[in-house]
């Protein structure tokens, strides 16, 4: 696919497709590798999974047979930290597609957006919260109240943005919840 750049660095462009990996259908995406190194930077991806409804399988009734469908659009980045690469960001949007009702074909769909951000790596050793942990333990953990009065990353997924449009089509948002 051809050459960019990721933080000022040069990066390979990979286009890859399957059409079937597992349960994963229509498996396609992009690699951002580094020039320097041939790490991972980024793969952004999507992919669909069908199945049947769990009930109609169980009952072998027909009347109760429906297709569930996911379908998802991912990006992962990867940053270099102390010469191992770790994933940074993550994002996923995941649409759901079904039949409630097989006998009227009408067909729902959602969807929802899920964003993850590492803002930092511990290299010491950690203890693991456990089933086992006590309330008081976890009440020992450290807060970190500079990182929070810093902390700026609520901003609005692409979703957000769909639905703040649409509601904004027949009057602002300011207006519809001031009243």
């Amino acid at each position: 696919m051809g050459y960019t750049t990721q933080n000022e660095q040069l990066v390979h462009k990979i286009a890859f497709q399957t059409k079937l990996l597992g349960q994963y259908e229509n498996l396609q995406g992009t690699l951002y590798v580094n020039d320097e190194d041939f790490a991972v930077l980024k793969i952004e991806f999507s992919y669909q999974i069908a199945f049947q409804s769990v009930n109609a399988v169980k009952t072998g009734n027909k009347d109760n047979v429906y297709t569930i469908k996911y379908s998802a659009i991912e990006t992962i980045n990867y940053k270099k930290f102390t010469k191992q690469y770790f994933t940074n960001y993550q994002n996923k949007l995941l649409t759901y597609s079904y039949y409630p009702n097989p006998r009227t074909f009408k067909k729902m769909t959602s969807q929802t957006y899920t964003e993850q951000l590492i803002s930092k790596i511990i290299t010491n050793p950690v203890t693991p919260i456990t089933q086992s942990t006590s309330q008081k333990q976890i009440a020992l953990l450290c807060y970190d109240a500079e990182f929070w009065k810093s902390y700026n990353l609520l901003l609005d997924s692409p979703l957000e943005i769909q639905i703040k449009n649409q509601l904004e089509e027949y009057e602002q948002l300011e207006k519809q919840f001031k009243k």
